[in-house]
């Protein structure tokens, strides 16, 4: 909605809230209204738009994204890492999903795993600078110095 695309979310929100009541089984709406919900703030109103979009159509992977990158601002890794698996069981090409389940791999010190999920997403991606970056972060803290100077040189590279 154009108000939203112009900053003017409690417009939006307003606009995307009449939406789902003309339309409630709207799931891209439910999805718009998370985004707008998101961007001001209301992060347990997005999550619940998020989730009714995925109970309408679970099988769109970049809402699955959207609501797991909410569960991480809410402070719940685990229920975020479920939805960035289901993400990438309707496109396992989801780069975003792989970043995410890297960073959340990452910081439980699983190296291997971290590795595996950032490759995957700068296969996917491979303009997807900070996902370069934390693969040369965990090539070095699994040990692997060869490789995390190859996965930075390609990070340098980027713009």
């Amino acid at each position: 909605m154009v108000a939203y695309l112009n900053g003017k979310n409690a417009e939006a929100v307003r606009a995307y809230e009449a939406a789902v009541r003309l339309e409630p089984g709207a799931a891209d709406l439910y999805a718009s209204l998370g985004d707008v919900y998101d961007a001001t703030g209301d992060l347990t109103r997005a999550g619940t738009a998020y989730a009714t979009s995925l109970r309408l159509d679970p099988s769109v992977a970049a809402v699955h994204v959207k609501l797991g990158r909410n569960l991480l601002k809410l402070q719940r890794p685990r229920e975020a890492e479920r939805a960035f698996v289901a993400a990438l069981q309707r496109d396992p090409a989801q780069a975003d999903a792989h970043f995410q389940l890297g960073k959340l791999a990452a910081a439980r010190n699983d190296h291997a795993q971290a590795i595996e999920h950032y490759r995957q997403a700068v296969a996917a991606t491979p303009a997807l600078k900070e996902a370069w970056y934390q693969l040369g972060i965990s090539y070095r803290r699994a040990g692997d110095e060869q490789q995390s100077l190859a996965a930075l040189e390609q990070f340098r590279k980027l713009p």
